[in-house]
């Protein structure tokens, strides 16, 4: 977004652009007043409006997302109360604002905004999606809304939190715990089917420290499989030698196993059961085991975030 100096007059009366001298560089400088382009706010009997000539309020009154019809102060709700702190509003109306015209608040074509709401629809006002945690109807609200937004802590950390109280602000019982989702694009559509599993663009942020431990013993669990596939490997190559070295003891009539096979296959079985067949189910059910602790919902150490989600 570009830093230049702008001075927009188009939208004045011909009368008030005749008092403005743009010739003169010192105009508005340190922050002397100039005229510019301010619409007239549409207001209601119930509102206090403190304002100044360059587009900015500060309305103390009850919700109205738009026109005065609009919101439970249209609607005729007490306990509604609002407080709307406003600059340029109209500054997305084509060719900028425009003065002695009426205009009501709007979240989509005002400039910047911090908006205190004591109930309202604030992801309906906003055109904010759904997501996981769903649309707020007739909620308490709290929104800032600009171009660019920061929050900034000098010490101390920034803290997003919810769940805090065991009532809203009306009073009635929370039971569950809404978390926090980072939306980038207002998108939280689904992504279509891979495989037998639903993709969804909102999905579940990942706990590091859980990641970790989860992937330490999915190595650990290979690192045995590994281990007892070279025991098998040893034992089938013992068994290999004695096959390549047994003799037949002849006789007339048919022949009889070797002494060394007979004597040699029963226990390289139960070697390969002791070395290879127990600790290849061991290590199976401890996988299983990993698997349910850190990849299902009801596990201890979950890798995913049970309540907060991002794009």
């Amino acid at each position: 977004m570009s830093g230049k100096l702008l001075r927009q007059i188009d939208n004045l009366s011909d009368l008030k652009k005749k008092n403005i001298d743009l010739s003169n560089p010192q105009i508005g400088m340190n922050g002397a007043g100039m005229i510019e382009a301010v619409p007239q706010l549409d207001r209601v009997d119930s509102s206090v409006v403190v304002k100044n000539d360059h587009n900015s309020f500060i309305i103390l009154g009850k919700d109205r997302p738009s026109a005065p019809s609009s919101g439970y102060g249209g609607a005729g709700s007490t306990q509604c109360g609002s407080i709307d702190l406003l600059v340029g509003m109209q500054s997305m109306a084509p060719g900028g604002p425009r003065n002695n015209t009426l205009a009501s608040p709007s979240m989509m074509m005002d400039s910047a905004r911090i908006l205190i709401s004591q109930m309202t629809d604030v992801d309906q006002n906003f055109g904010i999606v759904d997501g996981r945690v769903g649309s707020l109807k007739g909620g308490s609200a709290a929104v800032i809304k600009a171009d660019s937004t920061r929050i900034i802590a000098r010490e101390g950390g920034i803290k997003l939190v919810t769940g805090t109280d065991p009532k809203n602000s009306k009073g009635a019982p929370l039971y569950s715990i809404s978390g926090i989702e980072l939306i980038a694009g207002n998108d939280d559509k689904k992504r279509g089917i891979k495989g037998s599993k639903e993709i969804n663009n909102l999905q579940p942020l990942v706990k590091g420290e859980n990641l970790e431990l989860y992937l330490d013993k999915v190595m650990n669990r290979i690192d045995s499989l590994a281990s007892i596939l070279a025991d098998f490997m040893k034992t089938q190559s013992q068994l290999n030698t004695l096959l390549s070295a047994h003799i037949h003891v002849t006789a007339v009539g048919p022949t009889s196993p070797s002494i060394e096979l007979m004597i040699g296959t029963p226990l390289l079985g139960a070697v390969k059961a002791a070395f290879v067949s127990i600790p290849n189910y061991i290590n199976r059910v401890n996988m299983k085991t990993t698997k349910i602790n850190y990849g299902k919902k009801y596990g201890a150490s979950l890798l995913n975030s049970r309540y907060n989600r991002t794009t």
